[in-house]
C-alpha cells in the first residue's frame, strides 16, 4: 500500500515541477516576444526554429545584431534571452539544446504568437 502512496506522490511531485517549468518557460517567452529576430518571427520562435527546424543560427538571432558578426562577438539581445532560457533549464537538469527546446517548443509558440 505504501508503494502505491509514494508512487502517487511522486508522480503528482513531478508533475507539480514541470507544470511550474512551464509557466517559467512561458513567462520567459512572453518576456521576449517582441525582439524581433532575423526571421521577423519573434527572437524565441527564430531561436526555436534555428536549432530545431532550419539549422541556420542566424535565425535565432535578434534583428539589430544581425550585422554583427555572431561567431565571433557577444550578442547582449540575443545572448540575454539564451542565458535567461538556459538559468530556467539548468535549475531544473532537463537536458540538451535540441532536446530541451523541442520538448518546450509548442509552449514558446503559444506565449509568442
Amino acid at each position: 500500500m505504501c508503494y502505491a502512496v509514494c508512487t502517487v506522490r511522486k508522480q503528482q511531485q513531478r508533475e507539480n515541477k514541470m507544470s511550474n517549468i512551464e509557466k517559467q518557460i512561458a513567462n520567459w517567452a512572453t518576456k521576449w516576444k517582441d525582439v524581433v529576430g532575423t526571421t521577423g518571427d519573434p527572437l524565441p520562435l527564430g531561436w526555436v526554429d534555428a536549432v530545431c527546424d532550419s539549422g541556420i543560427s542566424l535565425d535565432g538571432v535578434a534583428e539589430s545584431e544581425k550585422h554583427l558578426d555572431y561567431t565571433t562577438v557577444d550578442l547582449p539581445i540575443t545572448d540575454s534571452m539564451k542565458d535567461e532560457f538556459w538559468d530556467i533549464i539548468e535549475e531544473n537538469d532537463l537536458g540538451d539544446e535540441e532536446e530541451v527546446l523541442g520538448d518546450y517548443a509548442d509552449i514558446i509558440k503559444e506565449s509568442v504568437l
